[in-house]
């Protein structure tokens, strides 16, 4: 027996001029620290690659990654091209 599988998309307006706060890496952000993050996830969640933690670590002053407290307020830098 084979499976069988069908889809559907919906559109998605790529229009988002005036709709807020930009959420991408080319921006400078905060972001709150939860329990179990790392500087990994964080950068793997904001820029989409958990190498660019010391991006991160640099900008916050933080000189032992492993000492992250939950609650901790961090500015996430904008990537420069």
């Amino acid at each position: 027996m084979r499976a069988t599988l069908s889809c559907g998309f919906l559109g998605v307006s790529l229009d988002w001029r005036g709709k807020g706060e930009l959420e991408s890496s080319d921006v400078i952000k905060t972001r709150q620290v939860r329990r179990n993050d790392t500087l990994h996830s964080i950068a793997a969640e904001e820029y989409r690659d958990p190498a660019l933690w010391r991006n991160i670590a640099r900008a916050n002053g933080i000189i032992n990654p492993r000492d992250l407290q939950p609650g901790t307020v961090l500015m996430i830098p904008s990537l420069q091209p």
